[in-house]
C-alpha cells in the first residue's frame, strides 16, 4: 500500500473525548455526534459518581442488594470508610491512657464501634451491587473471608463495568475513576 492511499485521521479537539462519547462494552451503538444528526437515538447517558454522590447513594441504598454499582461508587465509599476509620483509630491511639485521657479514648472507641455498625450493611450492599455489575453473584463476597480469596475479590472490584446483564442496565457510561 502506497503512502498516497493512506489517510491520516483528523486531529482531536479538546472536547472530542468527553465522558458522554464513550460506549460501554456490549453497546455497539454509535456515540453522539456534535451536530446530533438523526439516527443516533440513544437514551441520555449518565455520568459517573463523585465522592459525595457515592456516599449519599450508598446510604440511600442502605440495605439494597439488588442492582449494580460502578467502580467509582464502590471505591469512593471504600475511601470514605477507610478515612473515617483511620481518623477514629487515630483518636483512640492518641488519647489512650499512657499518652492522654482514657475517657476520650473510650469515647473514640465507642464512635468507632458505632461507625462500624452504621456502615456495615451499606458496605455489604455496595459490594454485592459491585459484583452484580461484573455479572457475578453477591455470594462471591464470602471468598473475601479467606486470605487467598481477597486477591480475586480485589480484581473483581477493580474491573470496569460489564455490559447489560441480568442485574440491570449499565449504571454509568464511562466507568472511569
Amino acid at each position: 500500500m502506497s503512502e498516497e492511499n493512506m489517510t491520516t485521521p483528523p486531529p482531536l479537539r479538546d472536547d472530542s473525548l468527553r465522558q458522554q462519547d464513550f460506549i460501554q462494552p456490549g453497546n455497539h451503538e454509535a456515540p453522539f455526534t456534535p451536530d446530533n444528526t438523526p439516527g443516533h437515538s440513544r437514551r441520555p447517558m449518565q455520568r459517573c459518581m463523585e465522592f459525595q454522590e457515592s456516599i449519599t447513594a450508598c446510604f440511600k441504598k442502605y440495605a439494597t442488594f439488588k442492582g449494580r454499582a460502578t467502580r467509582a461508587e464502590y471505591w469512593w465509599f471504600e475511601l470514605f470508610c477507610f478515612l473515617v476509620s483511620f481518623i477514629l483509630g487515630l483518636g483512640e491511639g492518641l488519647f489512650s491512657p499512657p499518652m492522654g485521657n482514657g475517657t476520650v479514648a473510650a469515647f473514640a472507641d465507642c464512635l468507632s464501634l458505632l461507625f462500624f455498625v452504621v456502615t456495615f450493611l451499606p458496605h455489604l450492599a455496595v459490594g454485592v451491587r459491585r459484583l452484580h455489575d461484573r455479572d457475578h453473584t453477591g455470594w462471591w463476597l464470602l471468598i473475601g473471608l479467606t486470605i487467598i480469596g481477597l486477591i480475586p475479590l480485589f480484581i473483581f472490584m477493580c474491573l470496569p463495568s460489564g455490559p447489560v446483564n441480568k442485574y440491570g442496565d449499565v449504571p454509568c457510561t464511562a466507568d472511569s475513576f
